[in-house]
């Protein structure tokens, strides 16, 4: 990531347009503590109040904070809740030039009554109109008026965005040979043929390919197949939730899937602005799409982490990204109330004292038996015991931190004993896997695992890898 928030400072041209349905966002904090002697209704005692600019604007505030140059093209009202959304944007310097007003539009404003971090009630203020024409060639002007490879559509079905618009507004990118990419609210995805990147939930993509989504069998693939073809859409990138996102190219398998990063999920408001956000400005500065999908997941897991609704920025995703091997890496008590309450864990354990492809191939295939992998390492101490005074070569310290860096590693956590039966039977794993000759049956914690329903596999490693051979190698290499 650090590289890609490098390249984003060095580019030139950082402008990237937003043309969308703005809004405004406000929160109601405050705590209840009795009810009403009107009616059986809780009394909500409001304590503060603040505002964040939504939708369209939104995304312009992440851009903006990710080091790129927002140009924010919609429209708002002529009513207090435009002034605000004209004040909030200056306050975090997204210029106001291009928004576009008149009398009859009401804001869109979404008021959330919250307490101790969680939304009571949410109040939509909204009349959803027919735009004037004159509007809509006003916005066009302006979007032609403005020099710039990317284009963001940020559409949350408020009324601005029409097909026939929409095709005028594609139909300009691709003779400017300008990157669309589009964040859909509208089931009828015609409405977005030809863009180059479309960003629908799970939901959304279900409902415009109108296939039901079965994770036990092809049929992602069915949608994303629909999706490609009858719209002729080139990229799709659909978001997850806590799954994180997947990015299907058009005739080009398998698909790209990007486990989400977050580790805690406060609140989802305005996640889905910032991916669009940092997929664009990371695909500006490298060209490189699957690159911009891995940045824009690691902003979402920033942006769901925080209350309401956020801008990221570069040094949070730079900080979460140095935070990001210690997050994994826990004592056996911390690490069984992490895996409490989730579902498919495997565990293995080992020396792992120099990693080799032997290793990363076992426990690429460990983690494909669940979701969750967990790797215990022998202590120094342990290891000493087990392989001799001269081992470990690198101490635990190293050792877990290199365990932690591995993407399809989840947790990573060591034991003192000779054996890792105490922390298995703190965790009590799904799945128990094991790697060499090692017989189900002989693997330590297989009675505790089966005895708790779960299942004990054993993996062969690959032949010719051991951190063991590999430093006998260097012993006789150093003789000569």
């Amino acid at each position: 990531m650090k590289n890609i928030i490098q390249k984003i400072k060095d580019m030139k041209n950082k402008r990237i347009i937003v043309l969308g349905d703005i809004i405004l966002d406000e929160y109601l904090v405050g705590q209840v503590k009795r009810i009403s002697p009107e009616a059986p209704v809780p009394v909500h005692s409001v304590e503060s109040e603040y505002q964040r600019v939504g939708g369209a604007a939104n995304v312009a505030a992440n851009i903006k904070t990710l080091g790129g140059e927002p140009v924010l093209i919609g429209c708002v009202g002529t009513d207090f809740s435009a002034q605000k959304v004209r004040g909030n944007l200056k306050e975090i310097g997204v210029s106001t030039e291009y928004l576009s007003s008149f009398d009859g539009f009401m804001t869109p404003t979404k008021i959330r009554i919250t307490t101790k971090h969680q939304q009571l009630i949410r109040l939509d203020h909204e009349q959803p109109i027919k735009f004037p024409k004159k509007v809509y060639d006003e916005l066009f002007e302006t979007i032609k008026s403005v020099q710039s490879s990317c284009l963001i559509i940020s559409d949350y079905a408020k009324g601005l965005f029409t097909p026939e618009f929409l095709k005028k507004i594609l139909k300009h990118a691709k003779d400017n040979n300008v990157f669309v990419i589009v964040d859909p609210k509208d089931k009828n995805f015609e409405m977005y043929t030809g863009a180059n990147l479309v960003t629908p939930n799970l939901k959304e993509a279900c409902e415009a390919a109108n296939i039901e989504y079965d994770p036990n069998t092809k049929s992602f693939d069915n949608i994303t197949d629909v999706l490609h073809s009858k719209f002729n859409i080139e990229n799709l990138l659909v978001t997850l939730g806590s799954d994180g996102m997947i990015l299907s190219k058009k005739n080009n398998t398998p698909h790209i899937r990007e486990k989400s990063k977050a580790q805690e999920v406060y609140d989802v408001s305005g996640a889905g602005d910032t991916v669009v956000a940092s997929a664009a400005i990371a695909y500006l500065a490298t060209n490189d799409l699957t690159k911009a999908i891995k940045f824009a997941n690691h902003a979402a897991a920033i942006s769901v982490s925080k209350w309401g609704t956020y801008a990221v920025t570069a040094d949070d995703i730079l900080k979460a990204e140095s935070l990001s091997n210690k997050q994994k890496i826990y004592s056996t008590d911390e690490l069984s109330k992490r895996t409490a309450k989730l579902s498919d864990v495997v565990f293995t354990n080992g020396c792992f004292d120099l990693l080799h492809r032997g290793h990363l191939e076992y426990l690429k295939e460990a983690k494909s038996l669940g979701k969750h992998l967990v790797v215990a390492l022998n202590s120094d101490d342990s290891i000493k015991r087990l392989k001799g005074l001269q081992r470990p070569i690198n101490p635990l310290k190293d050792r877990l931190e290199m365990m932690a860096a591995l993407s399809f590693v989840d947790f990573v956590t060591w034991f003192e004993e000779d054996t890792p039966l105490n922390t298995i039977k703190a965790i009590t794993p799904n799945t128990l896997v094991k790697g060499g000759d090692w017989k189900p049956k002989d693997i330590v914690g297989s009675d505790h695992v089966i005895e708790n329903g779960g299942k004990v596999q054993s993996l062969q490693f690959m032949d010719g890898y051991s951190s063991t051979s590999i430093i006998e190698k260097i012993l006789s290499h150093a003789k000569l």
